[in-house]
């Protein structure tokens, strides 16, 4: 468990960076679109961001930040179910993950 502003949480974050494809980087962000509709639905998607770098258009990073690990993971099986994902798979040339846990925040 760690500390936030608010005490002790259980919460899970987690960061995504991904590089689409040279040129491809509006057709990652319209592969994300099933995404943002899975999200929009779950309670224990607390936050979902995609952001696109500045100094490159085929760059995002996505930060996540789930009630608990068990919404992660529920979030995690329902995205990689079935073929929602191929056309952001399609345009992404690699991806790096980075999970863990809050140790403080604002919000």
């Amino acid at each position: 468990m760690a500390d936030t502003a608010d005490g002790p949480t259980e919460k899970f974050a987690c960061l995504v960076r991904t590089r689409a494809h040279p040129g491809r980087g509006d057709d990652l962000v319209k592969g994300y679109a099933p995404v943002f509709d899975q999200v929009s639905g779950e309670d224990g998607t607390e936050l979902f961001v995609l952001s696109r770098a500045v100094d490159d258009p085929d760059t995002f990073f996505c930060f996540e930040i789930f009630a608990s690990r068990a919404d992660f993971d529920e979030h995690r099986a329902k995205a990689l179910a079935g073929e929602s994902l191929d056309a952001l798979n399609a345009a992404t040339a690699e991806r790096e993950y980075v999970w863990g846990v809050p140790v403080w925040s604002k919000g």
